[in-house]
């Protein structure tokens, strides 16, 4: 199925793989700093393979699949829903003991204008619902969230974007290792709207 064509009910589209990118930012000099990009082909963990979504009459789920999703280590995952309503941000965050959270936020309304460096600050009070369901399974090579569509404001579709990623402090800067899903037509990283049954 084209990225472009809207579908019912569900939709999955491939992501290449061996597209991980490691981004390596350096605080100086002020007040950006510099960021080095480097591919990373053999990282496995991180590679997005596929991406699904199912649009069912009760639940929205959104499946990431990756080529060799490791058991351990710290490593984050990013769902965006596009609705017809309120746009959300779902959470998968597995932490470097192991233990995974899943949360979902309202993404605000209007996004404040970037600084000088190109960077927005948001604060994020409250969540919509309780009623994220979530799985980490690493013998899969997945990560899947789950979430009722009364919490969305029952859209009549969706439209969604991924991004798997681990975030790394280090003296003078950070370490950013990600895949985010890209569609191989249309814009803005998302899938095609995908219609309640």
């Amino acid at each position: 199925m084209l990225p472009g064509v809207a579908s019912a009910d569900s939709w999955y589209g491939s992501d290449p793989t061996g597209d991980v990118v490691k981004t390596a930012h350096n605080t100086d000099p002020r007040p950006c700093g510099t960021d080095t990009e480097t591919s990373l082909p053999d990282d496995t963990t991180h590679d997005i393979t596929q991406l699904r979504v199912r649009h069912g009459p009760a639940k929205v789920v959104v499946t990431v699949m990756l080529r060799d999703l490791l058991a351990h280590g710290q490593v984050f995952a990013l769902a965006t829903l596009a609705t017809n309503g309120r746009d959300y941000w779902l959470d998968a965050l597995r932490l470097a003991n192991g233990h995974v959270e899943f949360d979902i936020f309202p993404k605000p309304r209007h996004m404040p204008p970037p600084d000088e460096c190109g960077n927005s600050d948001i604060l994020i009070f409250g969540r919509p619902c309780r009623s994220l369901a979530g799985q980490w399974d690493a013998d899969a090579d997945l990560v899947q969230l789950a979430v009722s569509r009364t919490c969305l404001g029952s859209p009549d579709w969706v439209r969604a974007s991924a991004s798997v990623y681990t975030y790394r402090s280090r003296e003078g800067g950070f370490l950013l290792l990600d895949d985010r899903w890209q569609p191989t037509a249309g814009s803005a990283y998302f899938t095609p709207r995908v219609y309640r049954p």
